[in-house]
C-alpha cells in the first residue's frame, strides 16, 4: 500500500481497497477479480495531472442526518479531537452539546432544526479539514456555499476557531427567528428562465442558490412557491421542495438584519493564508471582508455558487473535494465542468450510505490518483 501511494505512476485506472486487515483487503481484491463489486470498492478512471491544482468546497446544509460524523469521530482520533474541541466552545456559548445532539437516535434527532443543523455541520467540516490536513492533504484554494461559508473562513485563515463558532450560533439563532415564515423550491432551470417563471412574484419569490448551470433554488413565500410547482409539473420540469423550516436567501431574512449587525459586531476577519471565493461576490476577496454587514449578505442574497466555481475554474484549480456530510453540490458543478468543457473533477468527503472512513480514504485515493501526494506514513 505505501508504494502504491508513493512509489507507482499514475494512470487513468483505479482500483482502492479500505479494510482494517490484509486479510481483509485480500478478500476485497479477491472480490473485485470475480467482479462482485460493490460500494466498499471503488473502481474508476481518472485523468492524472502532473499539478493538480486543488480546492476544498464546503457545502450548505441538505446533506446532513442524523448520527453523521461519529463513525469517523471512532476510526479516527484527529477528526474526534477536532469535533470535541468545537464542541466545548461551542458549548460555552450555547449552553448546549452539539455533540450530545448527534448521539441522539434518529427517532429523537432534531438534526433538521436550523439551530442544530447549521453548527453540526460547521463542526464536521472543520473536522475533515483538519482530518486531510493529518493525511497530508491540504487546499490550495477554498470556497463555502451559504453556511458553509464559515468553516470556509476558518479554513482560508480567515476566521478564529472561537469567530466560527460564534458566527455559526448568531447566524443560526437569527435565522431560527424566520422559521415556519417561508420555504424553499429547487428547481432545474436557468438562471433567465427561472426570473422568467416567478414573473409576477418578484418581492415574495427570489433565487435564493444557483447551484448549476440548470441547477437553481427558489426561495420565499410557500402559496406562490406552491403554484411555481404546479406550472413546473405540468411542463415535466424537476421541481422538489426543500427540506429547510427557513426561507434562507430571501425577504423573510430582511427581519434579522438588526440581531446580527449587533450580535457579530465585533467579529472582523482576518486576510487570508488560502485563497477564499466568495459565493456572495463570486470572486477571490481577501478575507478582511468577513463582518457583520458580509454575513447578513451571506444570509440574505442569493447563494452565487456558479459564479464563484466559474472564476475557481478560470484560475485553474481542477481538482475539488465537497467538505461535508454528503455531496450536494457534486453534480451541479459537473455540469458547470461540462458545459466549461473543463477536466475538473470533484468527489465526496463523506456521504450518508456508506461508512465514513471507507469513503474519506476513498477520497485519498483518488487524490492520488489525480496526482496529489498524501502522506503516505500515516495510513
Amino acid at each position: 500500500a505505501f508504494s502504491a501511494f508513493t512509489r507507482r505512476s499514475r494512470y487513468a485506472h483505479i482500483l482502492a481497497v479500505v479494510d482494517k486487515t490484509p486479510a481483509g483487503v485480500a478478500e476485497q481484491l479477491r472480490k473485485f477479480a470475480d467482479g462482485q463489486v460493490d460500494s466498499s470498492i471503488l473502481a474508476k478512471s481518472i485523468t492524472p495531472k502532473k499539478s493538480p491544482q486543488l480546492a476544498f468546497v464546503f457545502s450548505g446544509q441538505g446533506g446532513q442526518w442524523a448520527g453523521m460524523g461519529l463513525q469517523l469521530m471512532q476510526q479516527e482520533p484527529v477528526f474526534r479531537r477536532w469535533m470535541e474541541e468545537i464542541d466545548l466552545v461551542f458549548e460555552k456559548l450555547a449552553g448546549w452539546s452539539l455533540l450530545a445532539e448527534l448521539r441522539k437516535e434518529e427517532e429523537e434527532s432534531k438534526i433538521n432544526d436550523t439551530v442544530i443543523v447549521q453548527p453540526a455541520v460547521m463542526a464536521i467540516q472543520i473536522s475533515l479539514v483538519k482530518l486531510y490536513e493529518h493525511y497530508g492533504i491540504s487546499p490550495t484554494g477554498i470556497v463555502g456555499h451559504s453556511i458553509g461559508e464559515v468553516a470556509a473562513g476558518f479554513a482560508a485563515g480567515a476566521l478564529t476557531l472561537q469567530q466560527a463558532v460564534q458566527v455559526i450560533y448568531h447566524r443560526s439563532q437569527a435565522q431560527n427567528m424566520a422559521s415556519g415564515q417561508g420555504g424553499m423550491l429547487a428547481v432545474g432551470l436557468a438562471l433567465e428562465d427561472a426570473r422568467k417563471v416567478f414573473a409576477g412574484y418578484e418581492g415574495r419569490v427570489s433565487i435564493g442558490a444557483v447551484n448549476g448551470p440548470g441547477m437553481l433554488a427558489l426561495s420565499g413565500d410557500p402559496e406562490p412557491l406552491e403554484q411555481i410547482a404546479k406550472v413546473l409539473e405540468a411542463r415535466g420540469v424537476f421541481n422538489r421542495p426543500v427540506r429547510v423550516q427557513v426561507a434562507y436567501h430571501s425577504h423573510h431574512m430582511d427581519q434579522i438584519h438588526g440581531v446580527m449587525q449587533e450580535t457579530l459586531a465585533e467579529v472582523q476577519g482576518n486576510r487570508t493564508t488560502t485563497p477564499l471565493y466568495s459565493t456572495v461576490t463570486g470572486k477571490c476577496e481577501t478575507g478582511e471582508h468577513l463582518n457583520a454587514d458580509y454575513w447578513f449578505q451571506n444570509a440574505r442574497n442569493p447563494v452565487l455558487f456558479t459564479t464563484a466555481l466559474g472564476a475557481m475554474l478560470e484560475h485553474n484549480f481542477d481538482t475539488f473535494i465537497e467538505i461535508g456530510p454528503h455531496p450536494v453540490l457534486v453534480s451541479g458543478s459537473e455540469a458547470l465542468f461540462k458545459q466549461l468543457d473543463s477536466d475538473g473533477m470533484m468527489m465526496p468527503s463523506m456521504t450518508r450510505r456508506e461508512p465514513e472512513a471507507t469513503v474519506f480514504l476513498q477520497s485519498l485515493a483518488q487524490l492520488t490518483a489525480r496526482g496529489l501526494e498524501p502522506n503516505a506514513n500515516v495510513l
